[in-house]
């Protein structure tokens, strides 16, 4: 269902990178704002499988925990590992998905949003409205203490080395995350509804999209105050997500981007430092046109490896079970 949103994060990345990096248009921050979207998808997919996994328990046993902890890592790692390998980045802390260099920096958040879901999860369920006002504090008692400098230099410098920074806060994100995972709860009342005016959704669909765009825009180029533009088109996306969810909107061009938007993220960066290697100026149009012909063949490959890594995920399945260790009883 969050395909379709997905597949707009990762174009908005896709061209967002591109202009970047060849170009010396001041493009900077769209496909980072973007990025919202990918958290609140994250947040609203792990709900469906967090209530799966208690299985009409009201707590989390250490086995449903394992499961869905491996089940996260079988998902994230290999596909990462292969990337940094082939980035010529494979450190130890990266390996781990504590820090990453580049556009890899998403990757450690991601995590962090994972780790923290069990929790988020167990607390919504006891009290939604008690969950809400203790995230917003703790992310507004993190911040105070951050900014207003009584944070130590090391706890500074593990916070940034935890990519903590985004969009002029510290863990802005995990707001976003709770936000999507919160999500269906409140869209449960409303579910008669989702499919019940299909065009009129797509419509209004557009119209926010076209109208969030327009909004960053005008902060960015017009306005030109950083801190708006960090922040303030973040509600605009959280509406066009909840909408897009509500009415079940789907665009196949962008389903299918979002269907395999993990390796096209993990990998365009490397496919734009081929296609320069190919000897054509970056800031040409050819460079352009050749990226543009050749992207079909790119999306082919990306397709490929997430099969790869589904059955890498599979097998890992498969062999990784719980307990690791079977206790066996002596013999007599």
């Amino acid at each position: 269902m969050t395909n379709t949103l997905k597949g707009i994060a990762i174009s908005a990345v896709l061209i967002n990178h591109y202009i970047n990096g060849h170009f010396s248009v001041d493009a900077g921050g769209f496909a980072n704002l973007f990025i919202a979207l990918f958290y609140m998808a994250s947040g609203y997919g792990l709900y469906y499988s967090l209530s799966n996994a208690l299985a009409g328990e009201t707590t989390f046993s250490k086995k449903a925990l394992f499961l869905f902890y491996r089940d996260r890592a079988i998902r994230i790692f290999p596909l990462f590992w292969i990337a940094l390998l082939v980035s010529g980045s494979m450190f130890p802390l990266a390996l781990l998905g504590l820090h990453a260099p580049g556009h890899f920096w998403f990757i450690p958040t991601l995590l962090q949003c994972y780790a923290l879901a069990p929790l988020i999860f167990s607390g919504m369920r006891k009290n939604k409205a008690a969950l809400v006002i203790i995230v917003i504090l703790a992310f507004a008692g993190i911040n105070s203490l951050l900014y207003l400098g009584y944070a130590s230099q090391p706890v500074m410098k593990l916070v940034s080395f935890l990519h903590a920074g985004w969009r002029g806060f510290y863990f802005i994100y995990i707001l976003l995350f709770t936000f999507g995972l919160l999500l269906p709860c409140f869209l449960n009342a409303t579910q008669a509804t989702q499919i019940k005016h299909p065009i009129f959704g797509k419509l209004a669909f557009c119209l926010l999209l076209a109208s969030t765009l327009s909004f960053m825009m005008l902060l960015k180029y017009f306005v030109m105050n950083g801190l708006f533009f960090a922040i303030l088109p973040l509600p605009g996306l959280a509406l066009l997500f909840t909408h897009a969810i509500r009415y079940v909107i789907k665009f196949r061009v962008f389903a299918y981007l979002g269907s395999i938007s993990y390796s096209i993220y993990l990998f365009h960066m490397l496919y734009y430092k081929i296609i320069d290697g190919i000897g054509f100026t970056k800031n040409s149009l050819t460079n352009l046109a050749i990226s543009i012909a050749l992207f079909p063949l790119f999306l082919y490959g990306c397709n490929k490896v997430e099969g790869i890594g589904k059955c890498i995920a599979q097998k890992l399945r498969i062999s990784i079970k719980y307990p690791l260790f079977q206790k066996t009883r002596p013999g007599f």
